[in-house]
């Protein structure tokens, strides 16, 4: 499988659901927070995964009171051979013109990492 985790300050988050739905989300909801959370990264984080789109499943997330962040925890099952992958993330480019999504990618003991911002919002990843 495929492990993503994904890190989002709720401020950020509660801005992007309220430019989307006009109202402001109950963070003390764990309910409708995953509700929000797993439609809003299906609809801003897409992983193609050896030429073929992949289902991402939402597992859920954690709130970091220390930080005000939001973890959220997904994955991609059925992986038997990573040869190559591209990451799409479009998190919370509507909402901030400076916002910056970095990538890192962990296979057999070593790190990838790419800096998406502004109209670059995919990367591809090849290890043939």
């Amino acid at each position: 499988a495929i492990e993503i985790s994904q890190r989002l300050f709720s401020d950020d988050f509660a801005e992007a659901v309220i430019a989307l739905t006009g109202k402001e989300p109950d963070c003390t909801d764990k309910t409708v927070m995953t509700e929000l959370l797993g439609a809003y990264m299906q609809d801003h984080f897409q992983l193609t995964v050896n030429g073929k789109q992949a289902t991402v499943n939402f597992l859920g997330y954690e709130y970091e009171e220390a930080t005000w962040s939001l973890w959220c925890y997904m994955e991609v099952r059925g992986v038997r051979k990573l040869r190559t992958m591209t990451v799409r993330n479009s998190i919370l480019i509507e909402q901030f013109e400076d916002q910056e999504n970095i990538i890192h990618v962990k296979r057999n003991g070593k790190t990838q990492s790419e800096r998406l911002k502004g109209l670059k919002r995919q990367v591809y990843f090849s290890w043939e």
